[in-house]
């Protein structure tokens, strides 16, 4: 039989996807580093210093994530430029291991249109597809799906490899908990003899893993205070279990519409109509998109970098799709399909226009990052500590290499936790943190109002903030917040003097020497 064009060049052809993937992340490699993971930057450098990593900051998720970082910095370097190659190739190999994984699924052809799709998507900037983070969990989960597909009921280890798999990215992320479900399900259903034990054998492969990192977390912290901030903080505090029901409907709206994933859905549904009638695969693809966008969801903040970890599972059921549109339907069909494949790349274009940055970083811009980490590093040493209230960007620490004088890097972990707020006014008045920085009074103000404000009696304004950036309505005991940061400004002139005030067309950056 004669072999098809696929099949004669497909190293060939791979390794120009691969190539892509990696050439389209060129114009990152001077994107500065991001708000997350400036956090997980930071907690890199110091555990590399023998620095406890839940000593460092308030960190609410399992290790993984700073230990990837842990690993770009001892062997690639601490620039941003060697944070985005490492990533660039990490994200390559995710895309080998979903090729092979749609090629087990339905072909040669689908498997290189799923691997170029997963090149182009997993690049988008509106899902955060310039850094780690979710990019990096893609990996484990994507192998741990390859593994699955590799299965035979008469060679079960691949389904305990598969569980594992499925532990190394709940490790990274917690999102990914949700897979084990699927995984799970389709380990029963698949296994004519003994479902159980298939079950049982993946749960294993989960299991063994977990049991050592919850050594780590009990020895590291002890057993009630790792499970408050892995586990209970998210769900109790800030989840899609807390808050109001129709923010999260909402907000469920705003975040697909905005970062335009629905345009992802509506091209599988376009494509789900030319696809052939295989159940079983269907099922499969179907259930993987629930039980990740269970995962997507959870967090309840709708960012959009959540809906990442979709974008496996769109890439196989678009790689599939696209070959069934291509071959069955007429040229207006595929217009529409194409043209939704591209909307989200336009969002993108749009937001480069309107924020000037390809980069698309924080509202408050770089440049005040750069001049802040600058004066912080000329004019402090390194034994000393620096807090940044409400600060934007948790990377200052990392790149001032400076120790953050309390555990609290994110506005959220303030402004949803009032008690957190007294916690920072006694470090303040028992003089614990050597240099404070802040905004001023009005603007920090401001970004409470922001994340927490909305008249609870007015559907039309509740209705209108569900629609802005910012706000996420888990503010406990609000406005209790604006009366303590009143409080710790009125504090920090006793115990502080002005070092150095940095302005900015929307505000003042201020920092604070400790005094003496």
């Amino acid at each position: 039989m004669t072999k098809s064009f696929f099949e004669q060049y497909e190293k060939y052809i791979l390794f120009v996807v691969i190539l892509f993937a990696i050439g389209i992340r060129l114009p990152y490699l001077n994107c500065p580093i991001q708000v997350d993971e400036g956090a997980y930057t930071y907690m890199a450098h110091f555990w590399l210093k023998g620095e406890s990593l839940y000593k460092t900051r308030f960190f609410n998720v399992l290790p993984g994530l700073p230990f990837l970082y842990v690993i770009i910095l001892k062997f690639f370097g601490e620039s941003p430029v060697a944070i985005r190659v490492f990533i660039s190739f990490y994200n390559a190999l995710t895309l080998v291991f979903l090729y092979f994984a749609a090629k087990k699924l339905f072909g040669i052809k689908e498997a290189v249109i799923t691997a170029s799709i997963y090149a182009y998507l997993s690049w988008l900037p509106h899902i955060r597809g310039i850094s780690g983070k979710e990019l990096f969990m893609l990996l484990p989960c994507v192998v741990a799906l390859y593994f699955f597909l590799c299965y035979d009921p008469k060679k079960q280890y691949h389904l305990f490899l598969c569980g594992v798999f499925s532990a190394l990215a709940i490790f990274i992320r917690q999102s990914a908990l949700p897979l084990v479900g699927h995984f799970a399900l389709f380990s029963f259903l698949q296994t004519p003899k003994k479902p159980l034990k298939a079950v049982v054998i993946y749960l294993l492969g989960v299991g063994i893993p977990f049991v050592f990192i919850l050594t780590y977390g009990y020895f590291t912290m002890g057993k009630e205070r790792f499970l408050y901030q892995v586990f209970t903080y998210r769900i109790d505090t800030n989840s899609i279990f807390v808050g109001p029901v129709l923010y999260h409907i909402l907000r469920c709206l705003y975040s697909l519409g905005v970062s335009g994933v629905v345009f992802l859905i509506l091209a599988v549904i376009v494509a789900n109509f030319y696809l052939p009638s295989k159940l079983p695969q269907k099922m499969f693809l179907f259930s993987y998109f629930l039980f990740s966008f269970l995962g997507a969801i959870i967090g309840g903040n709708w960012f959009f970098h959540y809906y990442l970890q979709l974008i496996p599972i769109f890439s196989l059921w678009l790689g599939w799709g696209t070959v069934a549109i291509m071959e069955k339907t007429t040229l207006k069909i595929k217009a529409i399909y194409v043209g939704l494949l591209i909307i989200p790349f336009i969002f993108y274009l749009l937001a480069v226009a309107y924020t000037k940055d390809h980069c698309l970083g924080p509202e408050e811009g770089n440049a005040v990052n750069k001049k802040v980490v600058s004066y912080i590093t000329h004019h402090t040493t390194p034994e000393e500590t620096i807090y940044g209230l409400f600060y934007h960007n948790p990377s200052i620490y990392f790149l001032a290499k400076r120790k953050a004088g309390a555990p609290y890097l994110f506005r959220d972990e303030l402004l949803f936790v009032p008690k957190r707020l007294e916690e920072i006014e006694k470090y303040i008045k028992d003089k614990k943190i050597d240099h404070l920085i802040t905004y001023d009074l009005d603007y920090t103000l401001s970004i409470v109002r922001m994340h927490c404000e909305y008249d609870k009696n007015n559907t039309m304004n509740f209705v209108k903030r569900c629609f802005m950036p910012n706000f996420t309505p888990f503010c406990q005991d609000y406005p209790l917040q604006i009366t303590l940061v009143r409080n710790i400004f009125k504090a920090i002139p006793q115990q502080y003097v002005k070092s150095k005030i940095l302005a900015f067309p929307k505000f003042k950056v201020i920092i604070w020497n400790r005094r003496e």
